[in-house]
């Protein structure tokens, strides 16, 4: 996958680069097959994937980064790399599937225990890394004040251990290894079935635009 100069300019997308290029076009809108859509999803794995290559690089490099900086990394990566192969309606787009991505078993055994890591202490907290206790603090036998005060202790398990860390980042990079050839397999078969259409077609497709959705609140 080659990274290509975009620039966007109310709402339009402008290729540079190669003087022979007219025109860019909605390869979604032409219509060609659900392998365009595919190319999309692809395309926006691979780029969370770079993310959570970058945030273990960070973790395995600076360890003695504020502690809060790594966790929030830390967290953030296992959620992207989750993402990418969720298998959950509500996923606008398509989830890689483990078994053609890790045929190793061990590498989807790893990825097991990110997704439950993401369950069952990320995103939900059952209480599986962290113990809480309530204590009460007692005075001598005799004295006015029997119970001294109230303190609360939590206990955490640190998961963000060097080989968790390093199990991170090879995951995202065998990802992104089978993803960059996927997308070449697609995008040859995409072009074909683009190059097989009339050029005035072709040429008679939308420009290239992007929408960003927006759910934020309004205030």
């Amino acid at each position: 996958m080659t990274e290509t100069h975009i620039t966007l300019r109310d709402g339009v997308l402008h290729l540079g680069d190669d003087p022979r290029a007219v025109k860019a076009v909605s390869v979604t809108a032409s219509g060609v097959s659900e392998d365009a859509r595919y190319l999309l999803h692809l395309a926006r794995h691979f780029k969370d994937l770079e993310h959570v290559i970058q945030a273990a690089v960070y973790l395995r490099d600076t360890p003695d980064a504020p502690e809060i900086v790594r966790e929030a990394l830390w967290r953030s990566a296992i959620v992207t790399l989750c993402l990418c192969f969720d298998p959950h309606p509500k996923v606008e787009r398509r989830p890689l599937k483990r078994r053609k991505v890790f045929p190793d078993p061990n590498a989807r055994a790893a990825l097991e225990d990110f997704v439950k890591l993401r369950n069952k202490d990320i995103a939900h907290d059952e209480g599986v890394t962290v113990g809480a206790e309530l204590l009460a603090v007692l005075g001598r036998e005799g004295d006015p004040d029997k119970v001294l005060e109230l303190k609360y202790i939590q206990i955490r398990s640190l998961h963000s251990s060097p080989q968790m860390i390093d199990n991170l980042g090879r995951l995202a990079e065998e990802a992104t290894t089978w993803i960059e050839g996927e997308y070449t397999r697609v995008s040859e078969l995409v072009t074909e079935e683009l190059r097989a259409q009339p050029y005035d077609a072709l040429m008679a497709l939308p420009a290239s635009s992007v929408e960003v959705k927006k759910h934020l609140p309004q205030g």
